[in-house]
């Protein structure tokens, strides 16, 4: 179920496009050029080309070709990654853990409008059935690049700012064990949410009844009173209607069927 409004969509696009390059210049002012280790700046600028290149695609093509425009697995990426930062960001506020995060204006934006605009256009614009169940594990792969950028990083410019943007990532300080778990378990939350969406979009798009068979219900009609009694009555007429045909025949052709004689049987001879 989607809007296939493909001239609505592309300006929509075009908007979320405008708002997330914003998000992205916001995040280069308030870090500077330690913006290359927060994942929020990676996620906006990947959302600023995605969504430009479909708004600007879109307004060019024809109308039937604007309805088959995106990119399936990408969309799904950048709803992960965004859910995955913003609520990282609130559960780092929540506890006053030390975590580079926007203020503001600039945080209302990032960590809440731009996810919700994001989902929104999955689900307004975007043909529902078309993700794998595969997908999900693929969504794994931009968050697992950038804690090995990081990790690898810090290794190479120990004296860089935000060398560990994460705290749990600082294995020098913390259990590298513990570090371990942290991200398994965020492995794990990133594969419920992405299934609990993959659940929707096959739901939505009808990829279920594909692979569950409904139970068949079988309807049995069950007539009024006035129906059983004017069928009995129109079967008893029909046999009363034979027994006056058989009453009105001539004797005589009655008898001749009673004395019809037997065809004679031959004995067959050994």
């Amino acid at each position: 179920m989607n809007i296939r409004n493909g001239l609505a969509a592309s300006i929509y696009r075009l908007l979320v496009a405008i708002l997330a390059m914003l998000g992205a210049w916001m995040c280069f002012e308030n870090f500077g050029w330690s913006s290359w280790r927060v994942l929020l700046t990676y996620t906006l600028l990947f959302t600023t080309i995605y969504f430009g290149v479909l708004a600007i695609v879109g307004l060019v093509l024809n109308k039937r070709k604007r309805q088959a425009l995106g990119l399936p697995m990408l969309e799904g990426a950048l709803i992960i990654t965004l859910l995955t930062v913003s609520v990282t960001t609130f559960v780092f506020m929540a506890r006053d853990w030390e975590h580079p995060a926007l203020a503001g204006g600039a945080a209302a934006l990032s960590y809440v409008t731009l996810p919700v605009l994001v989902i929104a256009d999955w689900l307004i614009f975007m043909p529902k059935g078309r993700w794998r169940s595969i997908y999900p594990f693929y969504w794994l792969a931009f968050p697992v690049f950038y804690v090995a950028a990081i990790l690898f990083t810090a290794e190479l410019y120990p004296n860089i700012d935000l060398r560990y943007p994460l705290a749990f990532l600082d294995y020098h300080i913390h259990d590298i064990v513990q570090m371990i778990w942290i991200l398994i378990f965020y492995a794990i939350c990133i594969l419920i949410v992405g299934y609990g969406f993959y659940a929707i979009d096959a739901l939505v798009g009808g990829k279920v009844g594909k692979y569950v068979v409904l139970p068949k219900i079988k309807l049995v009609e069950v007539g009024e009173v006035g129906d059983h009694e004017e069928r009995t009555m129109t079967k008893g007429s029909s046999s009363g209607s034979k027994d006056k045909s058989a009453k009105n025949m001539p004797v005589d052709k009655i008898e001749s069927k009673k004395r019809r004689p037997k065809a004679p049987q031959v004995a067959k001879n050994d």
